[in-house]
């Protein structure tokens, strides 16, 4: 029976915390937006987290898709969850505050929303309310140029009250430090005097932790509004978990023939480019280029044309591995220079914004889908990077999702497509802006020792 139900405004981001939600023992399902209803036996998951893709949208649509998600639970699942939980982004990117709203209206049995912004493992903590990335604070990132949904604002009760038209509160890191009791005793005032919405500090997991103890012993439902580590923390809290299970690695591939990793790159971040570097300096790999602005464009004749020729030359580099493992990396964006700006090619085609980024990702699915599809099963799994792409790539090979198995770095999950032609393939998503420079070697390691058989 599903025990906690979760919307993530990306799919990255929802298979992140079902990572976390794994290695407390619970078999998570990560689903996109139209995954509910494909789900074959929903009520065999512990928890699930759909996708509501709306990061990007403008903020009715956001809210529209939020609200109808925790709707559409609702209608299957009954009254059988004891947990909610509203992902959001560790960066803050999106629409934070209307899609707290949108879950809130919802839920109407939920009296409050705790919203605990941090992740220090992958060094997002919250201080004074200040949301800080390694020590900066968000408005002084890369976030604040982000091409699609820029973050201006790093004070996380500000940045929500603004959105929202219920009252926000916030607990300081001395208070968390004083202990879980506490907290439970400023939650409650903060209830006491009208707040719907309580932000709380946090810069450890331990911390998280001291949170997670106070919510767990509130007599009212509670909306958990963070990136993961909180809603894995409560959930733990309350016990409702089931030993942990190990992911087995399969056996070796057949008629001496190489592994292959298919690596998608759907984020064009420097992060990204500097860890597809690392992974080309480190392991054997092919990289195959396509051109970003015809797939963006989205000129039917150009967009098929890219695609056949992106996936002969993913077929050509399998056929010519030999023994040797290798990593196919294919991607839009190998340096700065090359990098497309897609709001302005949106502005220059008269169109509406976020088409293009579209166009791109569903493109690169494409080519995922008919290199899987030529490949005789030679492919043991796919590392993707961003959640557009990840959720073309679903989209384009009829998965309904994935369920998560183990988390291969914070933020950083590993699981197996559920239905579609490749049910059962390993899958390996990361976030554009997560890991360090040797993030894409662990994820594609981990594909190579953990992934499904070459069947040729």
């Amino acid at each position: 029976m599903v025990k906690l139900f979760a919307v993530a405004d990306d799919l990255t981001g929802a298979n992140a915390t079902g990572a976390l939600l794994t290695l407390q023992g619970l078999r998570v399902a990560t689903l996109r937006p139209e995954g509910l209803g494909k789900l074959p036996a929903l009520s065999e998951y512990d928890a699930v987290i759909v996708s509501s893709n709306s990061r990007a949208l403008p903020a009715d649509e956001a809210y529209a898709r939020v609200r109808a998600c925790f709707s559409s639970f609702a209608r299957m699942a009954g009254e059988g969850a004891s947990h909610f939980s509203k992902r959001i982004d560790t960066t803050l990117r999106g629409n934070v505050a209307v899609e707290i709203d949108a879950a809130l209206d919802e839920l109407t049995d939920a009296e409050l929303a705790v919203v605990v912004p941090a992740f220090p493992k992958s060094d997002r903590i919250t201080v004074g309310g200040y949301q800080l990335v390694d020590g900066v604070p968000l408005e002084k990132t890369s976030v604040a140029r982000d091409p699609r949904t820029p973050v201006s604002q790093s004070h996380v009760p500000t940045l929500i009250q603004d959105g929202t038209r219920r009252k926000v509160a916030s607990i300081p890191l001395g208070d968390v430090l004083r202990g879980s009791e506490r907290v439970l005793e400023r939650l409650s005032e903060a209830r006491s005097s009208g707040a719907k919405i309580v932000v709380v500090d946090a810069a450890t997991d331990d911390e998280i932790d001291v949170i997670a103890s106070a919510v767990s012993r509130l007599p009212f439902q509670v909306l958990l509004v963070d990136p993961g580590a909180f809603t894995a923390s409560v959930v733990l809290a309350s016990r409702e978990v089931a030993p942990p299970t190990d992911v087995t690695p399969v056996s070796g591939p057949v008629r001496g023939q190489g592994r292959v990793a298919l690596v998608v790159v759907g984020s064009a971040t420097p992060l990204t480019r500097a860890q597809i570097k690392r992974l080309a300096e480190t392991l054997p790999t092919v990289t195959v280029p396509v051109n970003a602005r015809a797939l963006a464009v989205g000129d039917p004749l150009s967009f098929d044309s890219v695609v056949a020729q992106a996936t002969a030359k993913v077929l050509d580099a399998i056929s010519a591995r030999g023994p040797q493992d290798v990593a196919i990396i294919v991607t839009s964006s190998s340096s700065q220079e090359d990098t497309l700006d897609l709001a302005s090619l949106d502005r220059e085609m008269d169109r509406a914004a976020g088409t293009a980024a579209t166009n791109l990702a569903s493109g690169l699915g494409r080519i995922a889908r008919t290199a899987l599809e030529s490949s005789r099963g030679a492919v043991c799994g796919l590392y993707v990077t961003g959640g557009d792409t990840t959720l073309a790539v679903l989209e384009e090979v009829g998965a309904a999702g994935i369920e998560i198995n183990t988390e291969v770095l914070p933020l950083a999950a590993s699981g197996t497509l559920i239905g579609g032609r490749h049910e059962g393939l390993r899958l390996v998503t990361k976030g554009g802006l997560v890991g360090g420079e040797d993030a894409a070697v662990r994820c594609v390691r981990h594909l190579l020792e953990h992934g499904g058989e070459s069947r040729e």
